[in-house]
């Protein structure tokens, strides 16, 4: 019940939050390369239903790999398909993470993104 109510409060935020974004600016970031500000040792590849997250720290490189629906043209979801670090990361296989693009430039977005009622906050840049 707590997950269905946590669900139900996750899209309730996102569909309650207005960004103002022009969804024409949200629709170049559907697909491509990227990193994420302030750890560009981060690189994600998005392409129309699958992101995948390339990373490293100490010698270690890692890889995570998502579904993306998309909602709408600044709204998706982000689900965990695998990882091949899973005592790092702080997702389940299947864990969900519903994500706004707050605010879109022509070569990076902020997003907001709730999964279990927190909150992430961050930036995407364009690398292609």
């Amino acid at each position: 019940m707590r997950f269905i109510i946590v669900i139900f409060l996750s899209g309730l935020f996102l569909s309650s939050c207005d960004s103002g974004v022009n969804e024409e600016d949200c629709r170049r970031f559907k697909t491509g390369s990227f990193y994420y500000e302030g750890n560009s040792t981060i690189r994600v590849i998005r392409s129309k239903d699958i992101q995948v997250e390339y990373g490293g720290y100490d010698d270690i490189t890692y890889s995570d790999t998502f579904s993306i629906v998309w909602e709408d043209d600044c709204n998706y979801q982000l689900s965990l398909l695998g990882t091949d670090r899973p005592e790092d990361l702080d997702f389940n296989i299947g864990d969900t993470l519903y994500t706004e693009i707050t605010s879109a430039s022509r070569g990076y977005y902020t997003f907001k993104a709730v999964k279990n009622g927190e909150i992430f906050e961050g930036m995407l840049r364009l690398t292609n």
